[in-house]
């Protein structure tokens, strides 16, 4: 070594390499908080994904991709970072296990081994960093590494260090490498996005099986599966969401229909205030609350709040749809409830024989609701004891539910209801069948001891004794089934 400079001698072996690496400051700023977060993230949410009320494990091919995908999102982006991310330029190559030689003087360095010569200026290297195991000098993104145990002495490392000092910047705070986080953030965005959208549809998809549940008269398992939808959004989804509302509202309806009046109540009301406070007010989301609240304002006994509440769905949805519209027809039925408990038993009319002309025209087949709607005007008949329109329009309404399903409970109601009125007709071997094959169904959805079941046992026995009286049509619950 002379006095003008600074000369280092190594073999650059495997353990050079991994020491080099040691030194790199500017390498782990630029990889670690990534690696860290994206860890974070994806242990994060697979603790969220599992601790779900709805996870399960994937028994299908096409169930296991949305499963896999943040899996394969993360191995990604971690193959990314280690492999082809931007800073990562030391790399071990063929100058491992070669003698090499550094000459640094005030003119610059010197670089010789076996492969290549080099003279480097000063006004090359961008900066340099001094570590517990050397001196990293960096032109650019790749760097020149002089350990210290090739100086020989702690006099010849000051030297060393005074040259750098004076020719080279001081070492600096690497700057923010924004281009590392490019890949993370957008993974972020693909599995927030991932999370809510996967979340929003399973919620519609257990609204829809708890809806053929109830289609089916299987209220008890619709009930559960209700419960499930609202835990899913109570966990992905906004309070204001109308997914949320939507959710809290057939929540209620199914209680409704189980009878648990006092938990539908407050559900119902803060579905429907979520909805009006968040939606406009001809929303179909609002005007079916508005129809379903007014059932259970009904079941409950409140008449007038069900007909305010009727009215208001029903003018709406006339406003926004037309009266050839579902909802709309829904609120004319629903308001014609109403009145007929209000005693308005003319405006009620009124409405059902509308209501039955629209379906009339507007249906290509005739549907579960339509018969619905000749049970109501069969029971006013049978109300003022025109019992000979009351068989016709109950006949009608029990031939439409065998064709559309044959084993439903309201199916069950249909045919006591024409037998009833076949019974006050003085034709009870006409009843008979039909009585027999309402009990048939009772027994097989509603069970044995059901009070419909036995009224309708009962009622069959009388047929063979002297006349009593019986239960009068539209009596029966039929739980499970709307009239």
């Amino acid at each position: 070594m002379s006095d003008e400079g600074v000369t280092c001698r190594y073999v650059f072996t495997e353990a050079e390499y991994k020491a080099a690496m040691r030194g790199m400051k500017h390498y782990p700023p630029q990889t670690k908080w990534p690696v860290i977060f994206v860890f974070i993230l994806f242990f994060g949410s697979m603790v969220f994904h599992y601790s779900h009320p709805d996870s399960s494990v994937p028994t299908t091919v096409a169930s296991w991709i949305p499963e896999l995908l943040p899996v394969l999102l993360v191995g990604a982006l971690f193959v990314w970072l280690f492999f082809f991310a931007p800073g990562r330029a030391f790399r071990k190559g063929d100058m491992c296990n070669l003698e090499m030689s550094y000459r640094v003087s005030p003119e610059g360095l010197h670089q010789s081994c076996s492969l290549l010569k080099a003279d480097i200026a000063w006004r090359t290297f961008s900066r340099w960093e001094e570590n517990t195991t050397g001196f990293s000098l960096y032109v650019g993104r790749f760097l020149h590494w002089l350990p210290k145990h090739g100086m020989g002495s702690l006099e010849q490392i000051d030297k060393l260090r005074a040259l750098l000092a004076a020719h080279v910047q001081p070492p600096k705070k690497a700057r923010f490498q924004w281009r590392i986080w490019l890949f993370p953030l957008f993974a972020i965005l693909v599995v927030a996005i991932y999370w809510f959208t996967n979340s929003s549809s399973k919620v519609q998809k257990l609204n829809r099986e708890a809806y053929l549940l109830e289609e089916d008269g299987e209220n008890a398992k619709a009930l559960e599966v209700r419960k499930k939808a609202m835990e899913s959004c109570q966990w992905s989804v906004r309070r204001n969401d109308p997914v949320y509302a939507y959710t809290e509202c057939r929540l209620a309806n199914t209680y409704r229909l189980l009878q648990e009046y006092d938990k539908a109540t407050p559900l119902m009301k803060e579905a429907l205030k979520t909805q009006r406070a968040n939606l406009p007010l001809d929303h179909p989301d609002v005007i079916e609350t508005l129809n379903l609240y007014s059932l259970l304002c009904y079941d409950t006994g409140r008449y007038e709040m069900a007909s305010e509440l009727a009215g208001q769905a029903y003018h709406l949805a006339l406003e926004t749809y037309g009266k050839d519209n579902g909802q709309t027809l829904m609120g004319m039925a629903n308001l014609a409830l109403a009145y007929d408990k209000l005693d308005r038993t003319a405006e009620a009319r009124k409405l059902w024989e509308e209501c039955l002309e629209i379906k009339r025209r507007t249906y290509k087949e005739p549907s579960y609701d339509m018969s619905t709607t000749l049970i109501h005007l069969g029971h006013l008949a049978s109300r003022e004891k025109n019992y000979a329109q009351a068989r016709d329009l109950y006949e009608e309404a029990y031939a439409i539910r065998q064709k559309t399903d044959p084993h439903y409970p309201g199916t069950a109601m249909a045919a006591y209801n024409v037998g009833y009125v076949l019974i006050k007709l003085g034709k009870p071997e006409e009843a008979r069948p039909y009585l027999q094959a309402c009990l048939k169904i009772q027994e097989e959805r509603l069970g044995t001891d059901d009070a419909d079941t036995v009224d309708t046992r009962d009622l069959l026995k009388s047929l063979d004794e002297p006349p009593k009286k019986s239960t009068p049509p539209g009596r029966q619950t039929t739980k499970g089934a709307q009239p």
